[in-house]
């Protein structure tokens, strides 16, 4: 395993799919004790959600469980995971979604090689 290994820093944008479809645009951010993450999923039935996870890094495995979920939806998420694997240059991933609502699937994410969106102040 080389010193510094790939972080996670940084946009990144995708799908999630299954008992939901919906675009995904998340932040993720590296710190000492694992990962932060903030993802607006772009829900085509009631709108954007906002989403925040916590999570950590072992090899090329990355495992995330929300904290908190903000919408317009009827019933939001109180719990739920997100399990991906990352390809070696850590530009791409894949993997599953669950809640506690009964709601899964599958997430597919890619890093973003744009720095200028407009939202990605706000989160």
């Amino acid at each position: 395993m080389s010193a510094n290994p790939p972080k996670l820093t940084g946009i990144w944008h995708g799908y999630v799919s299954g008992t939901n479809r919906a675009p995904i645009i998340v932040r993720f951010q590296d710190g000492d004790g694992g990962v932060a993450a903030q993802a607006v999923v772009l829900d085509q039935q009631f709108g954007p959600s906002i989403l925040y996870l916590a999570g950590k890094v072992e090899g090329q495995k990355a495992q995330f469980r929300l904290i908190r979920s903000i919408g317009s939806a009827p019933l939001m998420p109180l719990d739920g995971q997100i399990t991906v694997t990352l390809n070696e240059q850590f530009t791409a991933a894949d993997g599953i979604w669950a809640t506690d609502l009964g709601t899964s699937g599958i997430c597919k994410l890619l890093r973003s090689t744009e720095w200028d969106f407009r939202w990605r102040w706000r989160l």
